[in-house]
């Protein structure tokens, strides 16, 4: 059936019409020759004031003899369903990239704080194995030894006790 522009247009939301109505004028003045919009609606059947979203596609059929459009056909569907999809892919991909943002800078620390004690205790294994020390000093070596071996302990515990959180195990 035919529509007039003005009436399709006052279902249009504000901020959309004026890029719609240009779509259209665009048509009819012969600049393009199809129409492919996606565009929020007010549906006068809905009582809560809620926006859907609709997307338009339209063509030429028939032009007149001086080759101006006489005949436009076009559709219109409600496509709320998809941009409501669009919006939770959208908000999961975005929750997902932050996630891998916060587990690289997780693991990059982790992997500093082992390597600290892990540094201390091969460093001072390698001096206790040289044997040119007395044995107070060696005791002290030991010491050391024994700090970071356990304080890497508590590390690597804190990551299985995260890990076992993370898979609910």
């Amino acid at each position: 059936y035919t529509t007039n522009i003005d009436d399709y247009l006052t279902f249009v939301c504000e901020e959309d019409r004026e890029r719609i109505q240009q779509a259209f004028e665009d048509v009819h003045t012969n600049k393009i020759d199809k129409i492919k919009e996606e565009y929020r609606v007010h549906r006068p059947d809905k009582s809560d004031g809620s926006e859907d979203w609709m997307e338009v596609r339209a063509f030429v059929e028939q032009y007149d003899e001086e080759g101006k459009p006489l005949v436009v056909v076009g559709s219109s569907l409600f496509i709320t369903e998809r941009k409501v999809a669009e919006r939770e892919l959208i908000a999961a991909k975005e929750r997902a990239e932050e996630s891998n943002r916060l587990k690289s800078a997780f693991l990059a620390n982790m992997s500093h704080e082992i390597r600290t004690p892990l540094n201390a205790i091969v460093g001072f294994s390698n001096v206790l194995t040289s044997g040119e020390y007395s044995g107070e000093e060696q005791k002290t070596f030991v010491e050391v030894i024994q700090t970071n071996s356990d304080l890497l302990l508590r590390l690597i515990g804190d990551i299985l006790d995260i890990s076992r959180l993370e898979t609910d195990k």
